[in-house]
């Protein structure tokens, strides 16, 4: 039996432990609404904003950022500032809903909602040794191919096709391919701060290994502690050629030097 069996064997016990006993879904007192999806846990709520106007939100973590063009947010949980032209809120904690879950949360906005699925299901365990570890299967938007590079803040991926793309991926036309951007990155449980790469060629996956260097060198947003909020949900470029003014191209974003 493998690794990915006993782990799927493993979530489904917490799934069925999980759910109420004669109901597959139930409401908090938060406003999470938690249903079985699958042989997994889905909760949604609506979508938290910071005050009136056009915001654009992500989940990054267990919190939530919103971006907008200005103004003030009328809910004093938010944190406010200004970032890369825009204010930058965020709501710590927003994105955990109350029930547990094998490996956390991983939740996106969506129709006005904010959505949570167990993060890591069906994923293999991370494989670890003294000072790397290895997922042999990494995200990508679909099981389409892709090449894909990533900052602390988030992942960028470079395909062909948009065929049954995650929701909780940002995608753009770009030439004769597609972008998309995540801002939600798995990173292994323990010793971090991570840094990560594909390895595009396929054989080995994606490898990361501990480096507590600044998490936030070139964060297009805003630095909170170690974790950066970047102020844009959709890339503009993959090349540094793709930028103009000299500007260069740091995940999706052109970025002044």
């Amino acid at each position: 039996m493998t690794i990915k069996t006993l782990r799927s064997i493993a979530v489904l016990v917490a799934a069925i432990l999980a759910a109420p006993l004669g109901s597959s879904c139930r409401e908090t007192p938060s406003g999470w609404t938690c249903a079985t999806f699958g042989q997994e846990r889905r909760c949604d709520m609506p979508l938290p904003v910071p005050g009136a106007g056009d915001w654009e939100c992500y989940a990054a973590g267990d919190d939530v950022a919103c971006f907008g063009p200005g103004g003030a947010a009328s809910n004093p949980s938010w944190a406010c500032a200004p970032a890369a032209g825009s204010v930058l809120c965020i709501l710590a904690g927003a994105a955990r809903p109350d029930e547990p879950s094998p490996d956390g949360w991983q939740c996106f906005a969506e129709g006005g909602r904010l959505v949570c699925d167990w993060r890591r299901y069906g994923n293999d365990a991370w494989a670890c040794s003294a000072e790397t570890c290895r997922e042999t299967h990494p995200d990508t938007p679909s099981s389409d191919e892709w090449e894909c590079i990533e900052k602390s803040w988030g992942i960028l991926c470079r395909g062909r096709f948009l065929r049954d793309i995650h929701p909780r991926w940002t995608c753009v036309p770009y030439k004769e391919r597609f972008l998309c951007l995540s801002l939600d990155r798995d990173v292994p449980p323990s010793q971090g701060p991570w840094e990560c790469r594909y390895d595009n060629s396929m054989r080995t996956g994606r490898i990361c290994t501990p480096k507590p260097a600044a998490a936030c060198a070139s964060c297009p947003g805003r630095c909170v502690g170690e974790t950066c909020y970047p102020a844009f949900k959709a890339p503009v470029c993959y090349f540094d050629n793709d930028c103009t003014d000299g500007e260069t191209c740091v995940l999706g974003a052109c970025l002044k030097p």
